[in-house]
């Protein structure tokens, strides 16, 4: 996908929520899991920081349906820091 048909797809994207999600995943490379699992927790995203820390993802279980849990690996764990704006 290049730069342009990034930014249709996130001007068609109709809530913000959303939107912010999917920047997110776009500028971190995090897993979808993990994304998920931040917009339920806000308090893991510092905005005057510029950090997100990673201490959880969402998930599938066959017994337990979606559930919160530590992600997959420690190295997964992690404090994410940006210097600048996440663009596209």
């Amino acid at each position: 996908m290049n730069k342009t048909e990034m930014n249709q797809f996130l001007e068609a994207i109709e809530t913000e929520v959303l939107r912010a999600a999917f920047l997110i995943l776009i500028g971190t490379g995090l897993r979808l899991g993990e994304v998920l699992g931040l917009g339920l927790r806000l308090k893991d995203i510092d905005l005057h920081q510029r950090t997100i820390h990673v201490v959880q993802a969402l998930v599938k279980t066959k017994s337990e349906g979606l559930i919160l849990k530590s992600p997959k690996t420690e190295k997964s764990k992690s404090m994410l820091r940006k210097s600048t704006k996440i663009t596209i």
